[in-house]
């Protein structure tokens, strides 16, 4: 099965950013308080999920693009919805479920994807909240496209780049409007609320319709190396100001941040992503040093992000319970084999759980559709 290395190192990153940053959240900033270790955790877990959602919006767009508006069919929804449901839901309501008998409590609003509105249920399980901004945008912009193919009377290429451009500059509008109105915090009051951030997936799908509509736009895009520069440099900024806040605990004071730093940073991504996408150099070298730590860390980055916080808090309560959490060396080596054994559960239910269900749903669903796209197409996340 073809792949993208690329796009793999991209996922691979992502969730090896998210790692690091429930790392230091979970075994170092509990009993050894470092400014400069928190600044390090915000940037990399905020910047982490960032990059899971333009890739996903890009991965998911195409898909879009060429299943649904291509086609303009109802009843294209209705595949799409299977397979995306399909791949993304069974492993997360075996893990919320079970979750949910383990601590003996019960949140009806994680079975709809609501839990980013209230923060005491979100709280439980943290992390899924950029699911359920993914989960939404799956069920939302794929109707919102096939309505604007009904209005603009067929015009496909019209209807995905109108909406698009409506959703990264309406969702912005917004954010500035919200933020003045009710200053919000940062994190739940902004960054986890569901209709604030689908502009970050919209930057995605709009490449995804570049790449589609424009092939030589994005051609001249991904192989241009001073646009590769200028959005490395710009990524690498936003990296910058985001430890900076966080060192300083400062995120909430920052007007920018709660509303032109996640457009800002999804476009600076978007030219990275197509720039990686694209690359001659590393499709014509596949096996580059690191690649198949890559390939593995991609291939299961979603069931690694939903596993990771459960078997990160069961580390951490054996080494408090062996009194060895005040040990900094000890709490690094901890969380060095949680990431071990979060890996390598993420593997086999990536083997024997996941793909056995995405065969099935290639068989009930019948779709003609690219191989690459859906190997590519491995989410999250989301999430952060």
């Amino acid at each position: 099965m073809s792949r993208n290395l690329g796009l793999d190192i991209i996922r691979a990153s992502a969730i090896a950013m998210v790692l690091l940053c429930h790392g230091i959240s979970n075994f170092l900033l509990k009993n050894h308080e470092s400014t400069e270790m928190s600044g390090i955790m915000l940037m990399t877990g905020i910047v982490g999920v960032e990059l899971f959602f333009v890739l996903s919006g890009f991965l998911i767009g195409r898909i879009i693009i060429k299943e649904v508006i291509e086609t303009g069919r109802w009843n294209s929804l209705k595949n799409f919805f299977i397979r995306r449901w399909l791949r993304t839901l069974p492993i997360y309501f075996v893990i919320v479920i079970g979750l949910f008998l383990m601590h003996r409590t019960f949140y009806w609003d994680y079975f709809l994807f609501l839990q980013n509105f209230n923060e005491v249920h979100l709280d439980f399980y943290s992390l899924t909240w950029s699911l359920s901004i993914e989960e939404w945008f799956y069920l939302i912009v794929p109707v919102i496209f096939l309505i604007g193919i009904k209005f603009f009377k067929g015009n496909a290429r019209t209807v995905v780049f109108t909406i698009c451009g409506l959703f990264i500059v309406g969702e912005l509008i917004v954010r500035f409007i919200y933020t003045l109105a009710f200053e919000p915090t940062y994190d739940f009051g902004v960054r986890k609320q569901i209709f604030l951030r689908l502009d970050s997936l919209m930057f995605g799908v709009t490449l995804a319709g570049i790449k589609h509509y424009h092939p030589h736009i994005y051609q001249r895009i991904s192989r241009s190396k001073t646009l590769f520069s200028l959005a490395f440099s710009g990524f690498m900024a936003c990296c910058l100001y985001v430890y900076y806040l966080g060192f300083s605990d400062n995120l909430d004071n920052s007007y920018f941040f709660k509303t032109a730093y996640f457009s800002l940073n999804s476009l600076f991504i978007t030219f990275i992503i197509a720039s990686l996408e694209a690359s001659q150099r590393l499709k014509s070298s596949p096996n580059i040093r690191g690649t198949k730590l890559i390939l593995t860390l991609s291939l299961t980055s979603y069931s690694v992000y939903l596993l990771h916080g459960f078997v990160f808090a069961v580390t951490v309560k054996a080494t408090e319970a062996l009194n060895l959490d005040d040990i900094a060396l000890i709490s690094v080596g901890a969380w060095l084999i949680a990431v071990v054994i979060t890996i390598t559960f993420g593997f086999y239910i990536h083997r024997y759980f996941e793909l056995p269900i995405m065969k099935y749903r290639d068989r009930i669903t019948s779709l003609n559709a690219s191989p690459p796209l859906e190997q590519t197409t491995t989410a999250k996340v989301n999430t952060l």
